[in-house]
C-alpha cells in the first residue's frame, strides 16, 4: 500500500531539496492501526512546505468494508484537509477519514486516531447521490442524509490506489466538506483523490409529496 501511494503522488509526497532546508521528520507506515506502531521508520520532508500527517479510513464505497491506517510525509502541507469529514453516496456504500497534519516537532504524528462515526438517524435533509469509477460525471438519485451529514457534495477529478483512475461523486457529507477545494488533495489511508471539481452545499430538507384531494 505505501508503495502504490507514493508512486501515484511522487512529486506532492516526496521532497527534493538543498542540504540547506531544514527538515521535519515523521513517523512513517501503512497497515492497520494496531499494526503501526511509533518508533518505527520514518521520513523526511522540508519543514517550510512539508509535513506529518496520520489517516484512518473506513470505505464502503466498492462494497467490501476496509479499515486502513497511514502515517508518513507530505510536501505540500497547505493541502491537507485535517479533521473528520464524512460522506455518504446512498445503497450502504461510504467513506469515513480522519486526518490530521502536524510539523511542529518531529515524529508528531505517533498518535492514533478514530474513523468518524455517523448517527444512523435520518436528519430530515436530502442530496442527489452517486459514485462512479472510470468517468468524471455522474448522474445523482435523490437519497435522505444521516446524522450529522448536512452538506451536500459534488466532486469529481481522478483517484489513485496504485493508478489514476477518473471518478465522480455526490452525496451527503458533512460540514467539513465544504472545506474541500478545486486543486486540493483529499487523502484516504487506501486512496488519494485529486479533485478538478469540488462544490459543497448545505443540504434541503426532504420535500414532501402533494396530498391529492
Amino acid at each position: 500500500m505505501m508503495a502504490s501511494l507514493l508512486l501515484c503522488l511522487l512529486p506532492a509526497l516526496l521532497a527534493t531539496a538543498s542540504a540547506q532546508e531544514e527538515y521535519i521528520t515523521c513517523e512513517q507506515c501503512s497497515a492497520s492501526a494496531n499494526t503501526c506502531t511509533a518508533g518505527g521508520t520514518t521520513c523526511r520532508v522540508p519543514k517550510a512546505t512539508g509535513g506529518c500527517i496520520t489517516i484512518i479510513d473506513e470505505d464502503t464505497l466498492q462494497g467490501t468494508p476496509t479499515t486502513s491506517f497511514f502515517r508518513g510525509c507530505v510536501t505540500d502541507f497547505d493541502r491537507i484537509l485535517s479533521g473528520p469529514i464524512t460522506y455518504s453516496a446512498g445503497g450502504n456504500r461510504n467513506l469515513r477519514i480522519n486526518t490530521v497534519g502536524c510539523r511542529d516537532t518531529d515524529r508528531c504524528n505517533a498518535g492514533s486516531l478514530a474513523v468518524p462515526t455517523v448517527d444512523a438517524q435520518p436528519n430530515g435533509l436530502q442530496c442527489p447521490t452517486c459514485l462512479i469509477f472510470g468517468i468524471n460525471t455522474c448522474d445523482g438519485q435523490i437519497t435522505h442524509c444521516r446524522g450529522n451529514e448536512t452538506y451536500c457534495i459534488d466532486l469529481s477529478g481522478l483517484t489513485c490506489a496504485g493508478t489514476l483512475t477518473s471518478f465522480a461523486a455526490k452525496g451527503c457529507a458533512s460540514a467539513s466538506a465544504q472545506y474541500v477545494k478545486v486543486g486540493g488533495i483529499l487523502f484516504s489511508a487506501g486512496k488519494i483523490f485529486l479533485l478538478d471539481k469540488a462544490k459543497a452545499t448545505p443540504a434541503e430538507k426532504i420535500r414532501s409529496s402533494p396530498a391529492w384531494k
